[in-house]
């Protein structure tokens, strides 16, 4: 079974045991964009739980709902999110659909890109701190203080990130206001 891919999107297929059993031709050169493509190619996470590629409770339990409405309902979810590079916002759409003997296709389509200054705490190649930075899943911004979060550059700024000497690691979760978007997209299938 392939994914049903069209113009700019990338694509992968999981199964009813929630592994990733096919990537699209466009996976790896999108890996290779966001500085993944060790990480992300084909040969190490084709069979791989999709359970090991999501990080933060929130953004788990979201998609454990969505997989499950998806696979009762056999209808569709569209999602907004961002995939960011160090030096562009991406702003792309996934679409979640039910598929045969209860494998879901994953379809994330870019739908904007804008250029920015390079930000350094979204390289992949620097030196971390053992700290912990939560960024949301879906709309990029960082959580500064419980439940109060901000866009990647403010949060730099009020964390004072650059006055330490190693960034923190990058750890995802799901800010309250993209939490229950999802959860109201999933209540319309």
């Amino acid at each position: 079974m392939e994914c049903q891919e069209t113009g700019g999107s990338c694509c992968y297929l999981i199964d009813g045991k929630d592994r990733i059993v096919h990537v699209s031709d466009t996976w790896l050169e999108f890996a290779r964009e966001n500085e993944a493509a060790e990480s992300c190619h084909p040969d190490k996470i084709l069979n791989q739980s999709l359970w090991d590629f999501i990080d933060g409770i929130e953004t788990r339990h979201l998609y454990e709902i969505v997989l499950e409405k998806i696979r009762r309902t056999r209808r569709s979810v569209r999602l907004p999110f961002r995939c960011d590079a160090p030096d562009k916002r991406r702003y792309l759409e996934l679409r979640i659909t039910a598929a045969q003997n209860d494998t879901i296709e994953f379809s994330s389509t870019v739908l904007r890109e804008e250029a920015r200054d390079t930000v350094e705490l979204l390289k992949a190649d620097i030196p971390r701190s053992e700290e912990f930075l939560k960024i949301c899943s879906m709309c990029k911004k960082v959580e500064v203080t419980k439940n109060f979060w901000l866009d990647v550059e403010a949060a730099i700024a009020a964390l004072r990130l650059f006055e330490n000497s190693k960034l923190p690691k990058i750890s995802h979760g799901l800010c309250r206001e993209c939490f229950r978007f999802g959860l109201a997209e999933i209540d319309s299938l």
